[in-house]
């Protein structure tokens, strides 16, 4: 694409283009005579080439530094998002597929996505190119994945009708790299991505996908900043940058593919490689590289897959996401302050209500959902009722609100108050079923309320596959099957709370807390105090001074996970 010369350059080239005729004009009749005048008009002739080579060389070194795009970018929560709604069941679709879907990685072996995959809500990239198109960006986290695993990424790019393409995006990065990306340092993707569509239609019954004809391409772009001081020839300083838009280097996806027969596929690893109709949609039966090697950015969904008149693939823009590591400390301060707010909700206070003076004196279980609806406002479902013993009858969706937890009682003063191992396992199955159910309350005979809310979501599906309930619960008594590794441990610790006068109730608590930290399950109990604060219930473990084959354990108010 032609570059605008600078003005000041110009000038310059005007002026010596200018001089060059004049001079050639007057002197003409005089130069067979005068030889020395033949040198001036070459050495004139020499600078006139010098300064247009220099700004052709102005040009090539901005390529990459254009602000001819609109791109801004930043980090939200899903929360914050202008589309949240839009998204929610987006997200909740894709997390769906992936249980049944499976690829290859680079070294050729299948990688299950089902085996504790999450998507992370609370870190997404938001990109806008102008006022009227964005996308968002996903880190997808799977359990026990490898040090050197690639960074996976979902894509969501808008469509005319409102609704939102998603696209897996891999990058085969360093370690080096992958620390970039996490400290928001630029890093330049090229060759080093794989992009495969998560298309509508494509799975089938038996979990295969249509194969597809694909021709990827992607452009590392470097916008500068809007002071037109920082760019990419000076990264090192972009953390001075103070200007309202800052510099940024951004994944530009282009090309597309045509769906043919279904059949399982293996897809490949490496770079530039991918499946899916792609940005370019299916009727793009024709994603070849256009004419002229350049690249622009869809400022609406209707540009998205095309070439413009000027022969530039128009293609989506996007960043790897990797945020740090969660510290599950600083997760659950967020959730017990949470908590607190749900507890205070004047529709959750109705409820609570009118079943927390009679749990005591219940025989049966009772309790109730809880979320917001469209407009963001909170609301609550109906009263459940069950057995004595249990509420399965209870759904963990409502079709007037989305569900984000739910409360229920332990009645009677002879149940323990404390979340049971088959409330774990719910809690479990509920968050399986919809990602947006993240937190369960239980209320006591005694006016105790418990919390139980997620920290990590891939060690909670990790811990519930690897110890499943069959084996691990005495769903009878709400225990842990005393002939366990798990169930041998709580007992241990329940008791030695006992005997340090803690209790049943208490010594219950703790001994749950203890095994979450030990299992590292990723949830973590809470209780509510007296000024309606939520504090998390921690246990140190110390081996015992005066014997080392023996340990103490003692509540603690330190995070110690």
């Amino acid at each position: 694409m032609q570059k605008k010369v600078l003005p000041h350059k110009k000038y310059f080239s005007l002026l010596y283009g200018e001089l060059f005729i004049y001079l050639t004009t007057k002197i003409t009749h005089f130069m067979k005579k005068n030889l020395l005048l033949r040198l001036y008009l070459i050495m004139i002739a020499l600078l006139s080439l010098q300064s247009c080579q220099q700004d052709i060389l102005q040009e090539q070194e901005t390529y990459h530094n254009t602000s001819a795009f609109l791109l801004t970018s930043k980090r939200i929560s899903l929360d914050e998002a202008k589309h949240k709604l839009q998204l929610l069941s987006k997200i909740e679709q894709v997390e769906h597929k992936f249980k049944t879907f499976a690829k290859s990685d680079a070294q050729g072996k299948m990688v299950n996505y089902a085996n504790g995959v999450s998507i992370d809500t609370d870190n997404v990239i938001y990109i806008e190119n102008g006022a009227n198109f964005h996308t968002y960006t996903f880190t997808i986290k799977r359990a026990n994945a490898p040090e050197t695993a690639p960074l996976e990424n979902l894509l969501l790019i808008p469509e005319t009708d409102g609704s939102y393409k998603e696209f897996l995006v891999t990058y085969n990065l360093t370690a080096q790299e992958k620390e970039k990306v996490k400290n928001g340092e630029p890093v330049d993707t090229k060759g080093k991505t794989t992009i495969t569509e998560l298309a509508k239609g494509s799975f089938n019954s038996g979990g295969q996908l249509a194969k597809m004809s694909c021709n990827w391409q992607e452009e590392t772009i470097w916008v500068e900043c809007s002071d037109k001081v920082h760019n990419a020839s000076n990264v090192e300083t972009w953390h001075k940058c103070k200007a309202e838009t800052p510099p940024g280097v951004y994944t530009i996806i282009t090309g597309g593919c045509t769906i043919e027969q279904p059949e399982t596929i293996d897809y490949p690893g490496g770079p530039g490689s991918g499946t899916g109709t792609g940005p370019g949609g299916s009727d793009n039966t024709d994603p070849g590289i256009p004419p002229n090697d350049c690249t622009s950015v869809a400022t609406d969904p209707t540009q998205v897959g095309l070439v413009s008149s000027t022969g530039c693939n128009i293609g989506v823009p996007t960043q790897p996401n990797m945020p740090p590591e969660d510290n599950p400390c600083n997760q659950i301060t967020n959730n017990v302050a949470k908590a607190k707010e749900i507890m205070n909700e004047t529709k959750v206070v109705a409820k609570l209500t009118s079943i927390q003076p009679n749990i005591a004196t219940d025989t049966v279980e009772k309790g109730f959902n809880f979320g917001k609806t469209k407009s963001g406002a909170y609301e609550t479902s109906g009263t459940y009722t069950g057995t004595l013993t249990g509420l399965s009858n209870m759904p963990v969706t409502e079709s007037t609100f989305t569900v984000n937890g739910s409360f229920h009682s332990h009645p009677t003063l002879n149940a323990y108050e404390c979340i049971s191992v088959a409330d774990l396992y719910a809690f479990y199955t509920a968050h399986q079923s919809n990602i947006h159910f993240s937190t369960l309350f239980v209320l006591g005979a005694t006016g105790s309320v418990y919390n139980l809310s997620i920290t990590d979501p891939v060690k909670f599906s990790t811990f519930t596959g690897s110890y499943p309930e069959n084996t691990y619960s005495n769903t009878a008594e709400g225990i842990w099957k005393e002939a366990t590794d798990i169930g041998k441990d709580f007992e241990d610790v329940q008791k030695k709370f006992e005997k340090q006068g803690k209790t049943e109730d208490e010594a219950f608590a703790l001994a749950q807390a203890y095994v979450l930290k030990k299992y590292d399950i990723g949830i973590t109990i809470s209780k509510q105090d007296s000024s309606g604060d939520f504090k998390p219930i921690f246990v140190k473990e110390t081996k015992d001074p005066t014997d080392s084959n023996k340990t103490n354990y003692e509540q603690t108010q330190d995070c110690n996970l």
